[in-house]
């Protein structure tokens, strides 16, 4: 803009803004109220039951084509118990303003099992 034009009015239309933020505390702040009633918003919360999601994924990943029946037992109880262990995480290293880093949500979960299915693949090399 050059100087002449600064402090004109613009009138921007069928603009939309989107925008996603965690709840406020652990050394994030809150919107204003004026802000907050020009959106639409919307609370994702997590789902209670996760297994459905990751357990298909690691099932067909440790398929019997490389893996014994033996090995694919253990994988439904592997996955509960890395689940289980990511709660409890979750819930005992909550995020305060010193600690404000401590976020554990559904992406260090994804990198957990993006990990085991890296693994997966050195696995087979080995064996082959």
């Amino acid at each position: 803009m050059d100087k002449t034009s600064i402090g004109t009015f613009k009138n921007i239309k069928n603009l939309q803004y989107i925008g996603a933020m965690n709840h406020p505390g652990g050394g994030r702040n809150d919107i204003p109220n004026r802000m907050k009633r020009q959106c639409f918003i919307i609370n994702m919360i997590l789902p209670v039951d996760i297994a459905p999601i990751y357990l298909p994924i690691i099932a067909h990943t440790f398929n019997t084509k490389y893996f014994s029946d033996e090995a694919n037992k253990v994988i439904a109880n592997f996955t509960k118990a890395t689940i289980e262990l990511w709660n409890k995480v979750k819930n005992t290293m909550l995020p305060t303003p010193a600690k404000f880093h401590y976020m554990f949500n559904m992406r260090e979960l994804s990198r957990i099992f993006k990990g085991i299915l890296g693994t997966r693949k050195d696995v087979i090399k080995s064996c082959s």
